[in-house]
């Protein structure tokens, strides 16, 4: 019984994300996307942050959803690790980037 269940939802789950999820997750993204590219940091160490997320974030929207897996992983550790560094200078930001990250743990990336 399990298994016949298993295979009737196998459609939809695309590598462990339902794929109902996927739109919100990929609009979440360009989110961030659009904040990373308005933001800009005026130390060199936070700008090459900016720079390193906000490339994964582009693969990540360049790439099939069915290869991302590994990649939402090491963007929420980025994300993760980001988020002191800017959530006194850049609120909007800070709060985008948990959004992902709340998104991220709901589907289990």
């Amino acid at each position: 019984m399990y298994n016949s269940t298993k295979d009737q939802l196998a459609p939809y789950f695309v590598k462990g994300m339902l794929s109902m999820e996927q739109p919100q997750l990929r609009a979440s993204l360009e989110r961030l996307d659009t904040e990373l590219s308005e933001t800009t940091a005026d130390e060199q160490e936070r700008q090459a942050v900016l720079s390193n997320v906000h490339s994964d974030v582009q693969q990540l929207l360049a790439e099939p959803v069915a290869e991302q897996e590994d990649r939402h992983r090491s963007l929420r550790q980025q994300l993760i690790a980001a988020i002191p560094t800017f959530e006194a200078t850049h609120p909007i930001l800070t709060t985008t980037m948990i959004e992902v990250i709340d998104m991220l743990d709901r589907m289990g990336l």
